[in-house]
């Protein structure tokens, strides 16, 4: 997988990461779908995933092995959906637990969440088993099939803009919303704490901004309507142990 070409990052030569990076990815390829290592690379290098790594300018070449074949994944998912029926309307989506969730449902918790009360899924699969051994040495990883319906009513945020912290700070505070599904960036420890002092007026809302903006990707889906619920379907679950234990 070596070649001649050099990658070079704020003028330091980062050759040797970002082939270790491209191994690792077609490792984590291989392990997941079973296929031979020639037919992991193929694929991934005729993909968007790894033509984002030529460009060293962007840091993608930074993050994790896991996150980086979460996004090929993705990838191939989305162009799966485009190509059914010529529309977007279907994904794979993951909602990591201490239990299996067969049947989705809405619960009430003690404290409202970043998009209020609602079943939260993400389409980033480390991220979800990040979170199902969050409290426990094992945990599980409910995969479902998401199918769009066009009556309801979405609200999207693509980024943790000004629009973005003031709907989640209102949902913090209690707050409800008009929304099926919300779907944006997800305030992990770090962002929440940037929120908590934002809603104690410790910090700007340009402050704020400022801070979140160079934190690490992350992304959830939240179901707030039993219509809304009704366009997951259960695929499957897996175990996720906790290889620190």
């Amino acid at each position: 997988m070596m070649s001649d070409k050099k990658y070079l990052f704020n003028g330091k030569d980062i050759s040797i990461n970002v082939y270790v990076q491209i191994r690792t990815v077609v490792n984590v390829i291989m392990e997941r779908t079973q296929k031979t290592f020639m037919e992991a690379v193929e694929i991934f290098y005729d993909s968007e995933t790894y033509k984002q790594l030529q460009h060293t300018e962007n840091g993608f070449w930074a993050e994790s092995p896991d996150y980086i074949a979460d996004e090929f994944f993705r990838e191939r998912m989305n162009d799966r959906c485009r190509n059914k029926e010529g529309n977007n309307m279907e994904k794979i989506l993951y909602h990591g637990s201490s239990m299996i969730v067969s049947e989705p449902e809405i619960r009430k918790a003690r404290y409202t969440k970043d998009f209020s009360w609602g079943f939260y899924c993400t389409e980033r699969r480390k991220q979800a088993e990040t979170w199902s051994i969050r409290h426990s040495e094992i945990g599980y990883l409910n995969i479902y099939e998401f199918r769009e319906r066009s009556d309801l009513k979405i609200k999207h945020f693509s980024t943790t803009d000004s629009e973005w912290l003031d709907f989640i700070a209102k949902c913090r505070n209690g707050g409800i919303h008009e929304y099926d599904i919300v779907e944006g960036p997800m305030a992990d420890d770090t962002i929440y704490n940037y929120v908590e002092d934002y809603l104690d007026d410790k910090i700007t809302k340009d402050d704020f901004l400022q801070l979140a903006k160079f934190k690490h990707p992350t992304h959830q889906i939240s179901f707030h309507t039993i219509k809304a619920l009704s366009c997951l379907e259960f695929i499957k679950v897996e175990e996720v142990h906790d290889e620190d234990e």
